[in-house]
C-alpha cells in the first residue's frame, strides 16, 4: 500500500473511531482497528506526519490524536458534500434520530408549486402564474424575460436563481408568498439547539431565535455549511426531504464530532 492511501486511511479510521466513541486514539489502539500490515513505528510515523499537516490533533504529550476541525469538515464535506433528496420513513423515526445522535432538525412541510405561465400587462405589472397561486410584480420586460425562463420550475427553485441573479423583487415576493402558503416550522431536539446556544454566546443572541422559528431554513439554501449559520466545530446541512410521502426542506445541525452518516441511515429506515 501506497504511503498517500495508507494515510488517507489511517486519517479515516481516526476519524470514525472519534465519532465513534469521541475519545483520542493511541498508536496500538489504532493498528488493531485498521487492518493494516505496518508495524507501530510505521503509523505513529504517519499519526506524526498527520499532526504536521494540521489534520490530527494531541491534547497531551502522551495522549491519544484527534481529528482538527479541518479534517472533520473535510471528512464531511466528503460524505455529504453532494447529498441528493432524503427520505425519512416516519416522523417518529427523526424525532428518536434527532435524539439518539444529538442533532437538531428544522422541518418545513411544502406542496411543490411550478410556474405555468407569465403575462405581462403593457408592461406595468408581471402576474407570475404559479400552480398553486398568483404573485403580482411591477412591469419590466426584463423581468417578463427572465421569468420566462423559468416555466415549469418549482418556486422555491426560482427563488434561489432570483438571489443568484440579484433580483431582488421576485425573491422578496416569494419569501412573502411562501410564508403565507407553507407550514410553520417543527424543530426536532430543539434541546440541541439550546446546549450550542450556550456554547456561544454570539450565536444565542443572533441565530438561535431564527433557528427555532424557521428563519434560517426558509433563507439558507441546499447545502453543507460549517460556517456563517453555524459557530466552529458545528456543521449544518440542508437538504429537500420526503417524509411520511410529504414533500419538505430539512436542515440539520450537530457538533462535527456527531455520526451524521448514522443519522441518516436511521431515518432512512
Amino acid at each position: 500500500m501506497e504511503r498517500g492511501s495508507r494515510h488517507a486511511k489511517i486519517l479515516e479510521c481516526v476519524i470514525s473511531e472519534y465519532i465513534r466513541t469521541l475519545e483520542p486514539i493511541g498508536s496500538e489502539q489504532l493498528k488493531s482497528l485498521i487492518g493494516m500490515d505496518a508495524s507501530s513505528a510505521t503509523i505513529r510515523n504517519h499519526l506524526k506526519s498527520l499532526m504536521e499537516e494540521g489534520l490530527l490533533v494531541q491534547a497531551h504529550a502522551s495522549g491519544g490524536r484527534m481529528p482538527s476541525i479541518s479534517a472533520m469538515q473535510a471528512f464531511w464535506s466528503s460524505k455529504l458534500g453532494s447529498m441528493d433528496n432524503t427520505k425519512v420513513g416516519a416522523s417518529h423515526s427523526l424525532e428518536e434520530a434527532t435524539r439518539e445522535y444529538q442533532i437538531s432538525a428544522t422541518v418545513r412541510f411544502y406542496e411543490p408549486n411550478r410556474l405555468k405561465n407569465v403575462i405581462n400587462v403593457d408592461d406595468r405589472f408581471i402576474i407570475a402564474e404559479f400552480e398553486h397561486g398568483e404573485i403580482l410584480l411591477n412591469g419590466s420586460s426584463d423581468m417578463y424575460h427572465f421569468l420566462q425562463e423559468f416555466i415549469g420550475y418549482d418556486i422555491l427553485g426560482i427563488k434561489e436563481a432570483a438571489k443568484s441573479f440579484g433580483v431582488i423583487e421576485i425573491m422578496s415576493k416569494i419569501e412573502k408568498f411562501l410564508a403565507q402558503k407553507t407550514s410553520k416550522a417543527q424543530v426536532f431536539n430543539p434541546e440541541a439547539l439550546l446546549l450550542l446556544a450556550q456554547s456561544d454566546a454570539y450565536w444565542a443572541q443572533n441565530f438561535l431565535g431564527k433557528f427555532m422559528n424557521g428563519y434560517i431554513l426558509f433563507q439558507t439554501p441546499d447545502g453543507l455549511y460549517f460556517e456563517n449559520i453555524v459557530p466552529v466545530g458545528f456543521a449544518a446541512f440542508k437538504v429537500e426531504a420526503k417524509i411520511e410521502d410529504k414533500n419538505a426542506q430539512m436542515l440539520c445541525v450537530g457538533r462535527l464530532s456527531c455520526d451524521f452518516g448514522g443519522f441518516l441511515t436511521y431515518i432512512n429506515q
